[in-house]
């Protein structure tokens, strides 16, 4: 092999050499939380929303769950979900942005929870989110009495709507069938950026 030859092919080889060599390079977990979650939707009502709770953790280290809702779930960003502002979990998320989010499949007899950081979303998401809402629910987010009257009045995303992307790091998942042995499985997000499973 000639000097240029050579010379040209290095870098491309300390690239390679330096992105993460995974055993399963195709698992991500997001992809069987969504397979999951489509197969409890083949057999319950669409009009319900998904039971999910967020578990977070204050500066005292005493933790706190409320159920909140699930909006969006991706390999690049993670889980999107939103609250209100001013809430607990808010004020938390301040102090401490790790946390734990559990999804009950109970026509499936399955549950999810799923362990990681939550970072700011993007405005552009929320905006879109917030158009895509129903004004019944966008009025939570507001002045209810006064959204509701006036038909015209402001749609703009408000500052008490808040979004975060929920990144995983640990995920678990369960199987509880009747008559059947639960069946556990943990994957964790290592250092090479890889999933393991444990």
């Amino acid at each position: 092999m000639s000097y240029k030859i050579f010379t040209s092919l290095l870098p491309i080889s300390i690239l390679l050499f330096a992105l993460p060599l995974c055993a399963a390079s195709d698992f991500h977990p997001i992809g069987k939380i969504s397979t999951w979650m489509k197969d409890e939707k083949k057999q319950r009502d669409l009009r319900l929303p998904f039971v999910t709770t967020l578990s977070t953790v204050d500066s005292s280290t005493r933790p706190y769950t409320c159920p909140i809702e699930i909006i969006k779930i991706g390999q690049k960003y993670g889980i999107f979900l939103f609250t209100k502002n001013g809430t607990r979990t808010v004020e938390h998320l301040h102090s401490n942005p790790f946390v734990t989010l559990g999804v009950y499949l109970p026509k499936t007899h399955r549950q999810i929870f799923i362990t990681g950081k939550v970072v700011d979303a993007p405005i552009g998401i929320l905006e879109h989110t917030w158009k895509q809402m129903s004004r019944s629910k966008q009025s939570a987010f507001l002045n209810a009495e006064i959204f509701l009257r006036d038909r015209k009045s402001e749609t703009l995303v408000p500052n008490t709507f808040l979004g975060y992307h929920l990144i995983p790091d640990q995920v678990f998942f369960y199987t509880n069938e009747t008559g059947k042995v639960p069946e556990k499985e943990q994957f964790t997000l290592e250092n090479n950026n890889c999933w393991s499973q444990q």
